[in-house]
């Protein structure tokens, strides 16, 4: 047999005030946006080259994108 419910065991959402809300709301749009900007600021960074090198290889371009961004990422210290 279950406890009865009270308000230290109810799984109720607790009290938050709309400024705590709205403030959280603002940070995580912001924190979208920001990570957004970096991952497509990655993904316009991955050399064109690469693109016709996949193309070269008979890849499309849905198959090729995941193999060039994770070389991207991999980071090709090669060119220094």
């Amino acid at each position: 047999m279950s406890p009865p419910c009270t308000a230290s065991t109810s799984r109720a959402a607790p009290n938050v005030s709309p400024e705590f809300f709205a403030l959280l709301l603002g940070l995580v749009t912001y924190t979208a946006g920001y990570i957004a900007e970096i991952v497509r600021a990655g993904h316009s960074a991955v050399a064109w080259g690469q693109s016709e090198a996949a193309g070269a290889l008979g890849m499309n371009a849905g198959r090729s994108a995941p193999h060039r961004l994770a070389a991207g990422a991999a980071g090709d210290h090669s060119r220094r």
